[in-house]
């Protein structure tokens, strides 16, 4: 085993129909590193694994299945099943080497759910990278489930370089597709990339070849090839690729998960001991380490041109000495510390600076010693994105709100609806995460929300049914004039049996007793939960004196022969009526202006006008004459 100090991916996992994809972020559930530390994250973060059977200074890499239990683990040398024993076949001949950088990768064969999985592994400068990058098979139907390698073991990838040699650096990336991957390497003095395609079909021998950048060669210890030494990794949306070589420099680089070419180089910055390198769950943010000064630092990837990521560059740490950084699956950054029974961890990488929130020995490892290593996956933390929208049912004739929601949140969406509806022209299509919408009639309406993110190659689009009810036809009649001290009923048209009713003043009868001029209004409902409608109707003052007569002459002549009210509706009244001792001699609850004083004498007479309705009052007299 050397030591180097002393030695001079976008998954983006969304709904994409007839792909049974993994569940890679419980793959990734389970990590065993180092000098037999683990780790198990569980909903309330990671906890401490101490039944690691691993040694490895490098490299590593670990397998859960779709429930987040632990398949395997590897470095390289050795696999171990989940009851920590060696495979029968697994213990050796893989090709790799615990001292390599990214010295192990187990990826599933897509459209297996885990039954057949691929090992990568990478043979360490110690052994002058001469095994190159070779592949092993395991089958997880073997052993009634605990798995065991398959004679498919330690087979080369061959790459079109003199003597086949590939650095240290093993990555893969989630494909375009959304269920392939692209296994990706570097050559050893030389500049290209090459990406094997990782299918359904298997493992194709022939990369996609880039030659960009700069040749990779020279550095310090064993053969003199150091600089072969350090990590390469994917961003999540498999847009970019960084690596470090160890003794010379940090490069960034863009990446094409449809075609698994490489472009753009550019060179970050020069130091010695680069060694890790990740970024954050947003893709905006890219961490290093420099091995021996202790040193994170960040580069904003959105800082605008070269130069400006160049300068963006920000030191988050200078403690002591690190290994290498990976992003876990609750989206935080794990880094390791040389020699030491703990990790920290980047709480929040998406922020920008001291924001990102570094925590030193913020995991305990139990006693267990983390070395330079973290387990290798894929770049399969990416988001699940799901969209989804409310606005499920509304009223014909209001605007309808619609709140589309992207989990977790994209700032790069652009949404997109149709409305279903297009008899409303122009205003059927809208964009935007909250828009409104009015349907002219009732009807159930398809509402499409297209969610577009630039990393997917298909857009998201979780359509659904509208139903918009009606609204019933409602009307009190046309305004009006009433007499100032007029007790009127407003009747609501025509409405279904059942409807109900709110009046202004909150009362809930099918009619509504007025009293005199002003607006009244009522809401109508078909159902508790139905549309409303509402109407109003004014009523304005009208020019009615009231007139109460203070003779009368009841003589058969037909003329003014009763005690008739005016400028009053005479039901609306109580009317008594007194003689002039004060013996009761009429006495009617809603007056129809019929009393002549039959069987009355002539002389004078009191009358008392009540309205319950309004509590009015009149009093006064009446004389009756009889005379001719």
């Amino acid at each position: 085993m050397k030591n180097k100090y002393f030695f001079t991916l976008a998954l983006l996992l969304y709904l994409l129909s007839g792909f049974n994809l993994p569940n890679l972020r419980a793959q990734n559930q389970n990590w065993y590193f180092g000098d037999h530390a683990g780790l198990t994250f569980t909903g309330s973060g990671p906890m401490a694994a101490t039944n690691s059977a691993m040694l490895t200074y490098e490299g590593c890499s670990a397998l859960s299945d779709a429930n987040g239990q632990l398949l395997a683990y590897s470095n390289g040398e050795v696999v171990w099943d989940s009851q920590h024993q060696p495979m029968p076949n697994g213990r050796a001949g893989l090709g790799g080497d615990n001292s390599t950088s990214q010295g192990a990768l187990f990826l599933p064969l897509p459209g297996t759910a885990n039954t057949k999985v691929y090992l990568f592994c990478l043979d360490a400068i110690e052994n002058n990278l001469v095994g190159g990058l070779r592949y092993s098979i395991l089958d997880f139907d073997l052993r009634g489930g605990l798995g065991d390698v398959t004679a498919t073991k330690g087979v080369v990838l061959p790459t079109p370089i003199v003597g086949g040699k590939v650095t240290e650096k093993l990555t893969a990336v989630r494909h375009a597709n959304g269920r392939d991957y692209w296994i990706v390497v570097h050559g050893w003095q030389s500049n290209a990339f090459y990406s094997f395609l990782l299918s359904p079909a298997g493992i194709s021998t022939v990369p996609v070849v880039s030659n960009v950048g700069v040749i990779h060669q020279g550095g310090g210890s064993f053969f003199g090839a150091a600089n072969a030494v350090g990590c390469m990794r994917a961003s999540p949306d498999g847009r970019h690729l960084a690596l470090a070589q160890r003794d010379l420099q940090c490069e960034l680089y863009d990446f094409n998960n449809a075609t698994g070419g490489v472009s753009n180089y550019l060179l970050l910055a020069s130091h010695d001991y680069t060694y890790g390198v990740e970024f954050s769950p947003d893709n905006s943010k890219l961490y290093t380490t420099y091995s021996l000064a202790g040193e994170i630092t960040q580069y904003n990837l959105l800082a605008g041109s070269p130069a400006a990521i160049v300068n963006s560059a920000t030191r988050i740490i200078s403690a002591e000495r690190l290994g290498n950084l990976v992003l876990g699956p609750d989206n935080k950054i794990y880094v390791v510390s040389y020699g030491n029974s703990f990790l920290n961890v980047i709480q929040n990488p998406n922020a920008a600076g001291a924001a990102c929130d570094y925590k030193r020995q913020a995991v305990s490892l139990a006693g267990k010693l983390g070395l330079n290593g973290l387990p290798n996956f894929a770049n399969s933390y990416a988001p699940v994105y799901t969209a989804a929208f409310t606005g499920g049912t509304g009223c014909a004739g209001t605007a309808i709100a619609f709140a589309g929601a992207v989990q977790p949140a994209a700032s790069s969406a652009v949404a997109t609806w149709n409305f279903g509806d297009p008899a409303s022209g122009s205003a059927n299509v809208a964009t935007g995460l909250a828009p409104t919408h009015t349907y002219a009639t009732a009807g159930t309406y398809q509402v499409t929300l297209t969610v577009a993110i630039p990393s997917l190659t298909t857009p998201l689009t979780t359509t659904q049914a509208v139903i918009v009810a009606p609204v019933p036809r409602v009307s009190l009649g046309t305004d009006t004039l009433v007499c100032p001290n007029a007790v009127w009923t407003l009747r609501v048209s025509t409405q279904p049996a059942g409807s109900l009713y709110r009046w202004q003043d909150g009362s809930t009868a099918p009619t509504y007793l007025a009293h005199g001029p002003g607006q009244y209004s009522v809401e109508v409902r078909a159902t508790a939960t139905g549309c409303p409608a509402t109407a109003t109707r004014l009523a304005t003052a009208a020019s009615c004196p009231v007139f109460i007569p203070n003779i009368i002459t009841p003589n058969g002549d037909l003329e003014n022969e009763f005690f008739k009210l005016k400028g009053l509706t005479a039901s609306e009244w109580h009317l008594s009526i007194f003689d002039r001792w004060g013996r009761q001699v009429y006495d009617q609850a809603r007056y129809d202006n019929q009393w002549n004083a039959t069987g009355q004498a002539s002389g004078m007479y009191y009358y008392m006008l009540s309205n319950a309705a309004t509590g009015e009052r009149y009093r006064g007299w009446v004389e009756v004459q009889r005379g001719s």
